[in-house]
């Protein structure tokens, strides 16, 4: 029973928490605020928490004594921080993070629960896709920036992110045939958001599972083969139909354009959000420079 349990509570969580929708909900229709899903999801699988922790030697994992370690340190330097409600506010989020991190871990411990788990993150991810695809035809859907797309995450670069990440996870409870095709899916997802930080990293996640053989490279040929077959039969009579339709959508922009550019020549091309990037940088180095061994207190980074 309590089996069962468990292994419903996990996967409802990855259908919950790593979709985003508690954000999203209290985002754009005011429903509740998200630590309060996570507050409630807690009450009702305590009691599978707390035999977990009973009859296993969890709360000895490295995960929960590095949680141990970094709850102490951010409180510690706290103490020495301007102390002010920015800062106050980060150790809050901090600890919340850490309770949440320790509460799906030991949910997550068993074996075979992580093997269901992997298989919802596969729906999960598929779903992240389909909504940012969908948001590229109608734009601000989900998203505030126009012509990149968020799904649930609301952020595109999130989305970007949350998508290469699940896929980490989820790609090897897939069979070796299909593996190929998801990856390429997870790929369409990402390129959708223009987030160029999340197509790096889909880019390096994709060659290392290349250079450790956990796909094979004739699965990812052809399934772009028969990929690309279908784009031509489908799209490409209506090619000009449906670039007029994005660029009346908005989708086509100077933004997005910008990041197009940048990707096939990153030295070459300035753009704004480089420009506010490369600002943050340097006021962090300032900010590290002037106490670079102690730092200046929790919180004050993200001030």
């Amino acid at each position: 029973m309590i089996t069962s349990v468990r292994q419903a509570l996990a996967i409802i969580s990855v259908g919950i928490f790593y979709t985003n929708i508690p954000d999203y909900l209290h985002a754009r229709h005011g429903i509740l605020v998200p630590y309060q899903w996570l507050f409630g999801f807690g009450l009702i699988a305590l009691p599978v928490i707390v035999r977990q922790i009973r009859t296993s030697n969890i709360l000895k994992s490295p995960v929960v004594m590095w949680c141990f370690w970094y709850i102490l340190i951010t409180i510690l330097w706290f103490i020495p921080s301007s102390q002010s409600e920015v800062a106050w506010q980060e150790v809050r989020w901090r600890i919340l993070t850490v309770l949440e991190l320790v509460m799906f871990l030991i949910l997550l411990v068993h074996p075979h629960t992580n093997k269901q788990v992997r298989i919802m993150l596969v729906a999960a991810v598929l779903l992240g896709v389909a909504l940012n695809i969908y948001e590229l035809f109608v734009p601000l859907a989900f998203s505030p920036i126009i012509g990149r797309s968020a799904g649930f995450y609301m952020n595109p670069t999130t989305s970007a992110f949350a998508l290469v990440g699940g896929m980490i996870f989820a790609v090897t409870v897939l069979p070796a045939w299909f593996r190929g095709t998801f990856i390429l899916l997870v790929g369409v997802g990402v390129v959708a958001t223009f987030s160029r930080g999340g197509i790096i990293a889909w880019c390096v996640a994709s060659g290392g599972f290349l250079l450790v053989g956990k796909i094979r490279m004739h699965d990812i040929l052809l399934s772009a083969f028969f990929g690309s077959l279908v784009v031509v039969v489908l799209l490409f009579p209506r090619w000009e139909e449906l670039l007029i339709t994005l660029d009346k959508a908005g989708v086509v922009n100077t933004n997005v354009e910008e990041r197009l550019r940048w990707l096939t020549d990153p030295s070459g091309v300035q753009d704004q959000s480089s420009w506010a990037r490369a600002y943050v940088a340097k006021r962090l180095w300032e900010r590290w420079a002037e106490h670079p061994f102690l730092g200046n207190g929790t919180g004050s980074a993200f001030s």
